[in-house]
């Protein structure tokens, strides 16, 4: 509509119809102007002092330097010592009222690390104990056990009910606790098929028909018995560094705005652009050594499965951190007051935690929340350092390369948005 009312609109003082299209041309060159603005007249003196100003302002502040550098290696060993771990030392309470033998020699098998066995006579006494929080649940078996058992196995034809009550094994447990009422559910059953094992033989049976009728044979991937460490650590990685150079950069220019110091750079000759790109060459820096730690404790002291290429994993960690520190800035050139910039950058902690599959599959959630999932800046990065530390795959595969391309495109999307943000606050 604008161009047509220039186009339709009379001379002004004199002027012909075949002047306006250069007005025109004019206001279609504004865009690209401002967009070469953003690249050309750019100096790397005015950079590297820059750069010289802000490794003096945190070299007067190393405490908070030093901090810096540990607090992601101090998180990635407290997520390697807390998560993951099976539960040790539950207490449960054990109502054993088998007359025969067979009773004690089951509770023999039981793993006494995990599960700490305090007698009971009475049923209703060992619940109340629960009900009271102070034990996990109940082992219960009852008077018959040794007889039903035998019975159980022995029989060729049909045993009763009462027969199979009576042979089993009767948990009582606290299910609101899920990691731990698992552990307890699976160290009862491998209990008993130890002790069923160890027991079959004497009564000329085969040992091999307790076992269940489904083999696990050797995984493709992984191992028989899967951590959860393992599973989360690719995750935990990525979005360590994400955040803590989203961090680093999200008061950059909110403190100097405060402090008049951007506005001395801008009354010197330094561009808005030239500004960022001194304080993202100042932070990569301090990104890069809280990287390289990170990887350090998360491959070398703990250990975390690495089966392919550790090139890659050091490349796609830095990628993040460059798509964090982006991040940060843009909060930075959108909020002039600190709490508003730092609530900005908690509010996108837990998002980006539990929308991109590093606690949880993406596959679980509904499927119009996963197109929420596939649309941030870790989901598929956090997949792609998955495949290569879990699965020993390389850039030939394409979730990976896919989540290399995502972390770049998002890293430079980000930058290119807060360049000309400040671009327009500069002009």
């Amino acid at each position: 509509e604008e161009l047509s009312h220039l186009l339709d609109a009379p001379p002004i003082h004199g002027e012909s119809q075949l002047d306006t299209p250069v007005v025109i041309k004019e206001r279609q060159s504004c865009f690209a102007e401002f967009m070469l603005g953003l690249c050309t007249c750019i100096s790397l003196g005015n950079i590297w002092a820059i750069f010289i100003k802000n490794i003096t302002v945190l070299s007067r502040n190393i405490g908070f330097l030093l901090f810096s550098f540990m607090l992601p290696a101090i998180q990635i060993i407290l997520f390697c010592l807390c998560i993951g771990r099976e539960p040790y030392g539950l207490n449960m309470a054990v109502v054993n009222k088998d007359t025969g033998p067979l009773g004690a020699e089951y509770l023999k098998f039981l793993n006494n690390n995990t599960i700490i066995q305090e007698n009971y006579t009475d049923l209703s006494a060992a619940l109340d104990t629960v009900k009271r929080g102070e034990k996990w649940g109940v082992i219960s078996m009852s008077q018959n056990y040794t007889q039903d058992l035998v019975l159980r196995f022995m029989s060729k034809t049909n045993i009763s009910e009462k027969i199979i009550d009576g042979s089993s094994v009767h948990l009582y447990l606290d299910m609101t606790n899920l990691e731990i009422s698992v552990t307890i559910q699976e160290y009862t059953i491998q209990a008993f098929q130890d002790f069923a094992k160890s027991m079959l033989p004497a009564l000329g049976l085969s040992p091999a028909m307790i076992d269940l009728p489904v083999k696990l044979e050797q995984p493709v991937y992984g191992e028989r018995k899967p951590a959860f460490t393992n599973f989360m650590a690719p995750g935990i990685i990525l979005s360590i560094t994400f955040f803590m150079a989203t961090g680093l950069t999200t008061l950059s220019f909110v403190l100097e705005g405060k402090q008049g110091l951007l506005d001395r750079s801008l009354v010197a000759g330094v561009n808005t652009v030239e500004v960022m790109i001194a304080h993202v060459c100042t932070q990569f820096w301090i990104m890069l050594v809280q990287a390289g730690l990170l990887l350090l404790f998360a491959l070398v002291v703990f250990e975390v499965p690495s089966r392919g290429p550790v090139i890659l994993v050091i490349i796609l960690t830095i990628f993040i951190g460059f798509t964090g520190m982006a991040l940060g800035l843009l909060i930075s050139t959108l909020c002039d007051e600190e709490n508003t910039a730092i609530q900005a950058a908690l509010g996108s902690v837990y998002p980006n935690l539990l929308l991109s599959g590093i606690i949880w599959p993406v596959e679980s959630m509904p499927i119009w929340l996963r197109y929420v999932s596939m649309a941030l800046p870790m989901t598929y990065p956090a997949e792609a350092m998955r495949c290569v530390l879990s699965r020993g795959w390389d850039l030939t595969y394409m979730p990976v390369w896919r989540g290399f391309l995502v972390g770049i495109g998002w890293g430079w999307g980000l930058m290119l948005i807060a360049a000309i943000i400040l671009r327009v606050k500069g002009s």
